[in-house]
């Protein structure tokens, strides 16, 4: 037996009983969404309301990954590999070399770029390659 807040032993039965009236009292429920429409329609019209919210968000996720898919599909047409490409040179005297043409929008001034790149001195010594780090150069053309 435990002692109770006053200072006097408690039975074994007693501390069950007050355990089973502490069990035995309600909590007040909370909604367990975060989304507060889908709480809002599924206590106001049921399960077929959430059912018809989930639905409604299918349709948004399902649209947006297929316009994407699309967009995509659209840059990538007409891209080519180019092999053994010619070496072209700026009047400052850097030099480059496309690998791919033909996709993708036409770069306007103010556009913002990601560039792979890998420079090399002419003998071939590697100063700086974006592929090795994981990553693409961010750029804007203004």
């Amino acid at each position: 037996a435990d002692e109770g807040g006053d200072g006097e032993r408690m039975s074994v039965a007693d501390e069950l009983r007050r355990a089973q009236g502490d069990a035995g009292r309600r909590r007040a429920r909370s909604a367990d969404s975060t989304d507060a429409i889908s709480t809002f329609l599924t206590r106001r019209f049921g399960l077929a309301g959430g059912l018809a919210w989930t639905a409604f968000l299918l349709f948004g996720v399902v649209s947006e990954q297929l316009k994407t898919r699309n967009e995509v599909r659209v840059a990538t047409t007409g891209m080519k590999e180019v092999k053994d490409a010619p070496l072209m040179t700026f009047a400052s005297g850097t030099t480059y070399r496309d690998e791919v043409v033909g996709a993708g929008d036409q770069i306007y001034d103010g556009a913002f770029v990601l560039l792979e790149y890998k420079a090399t001195t002419d003998s071939g010594v590697v100063i700086a390659d974006t592929n090795a780090k994981g990553q693409r150069a961010t750029r804007s053309t203004t």
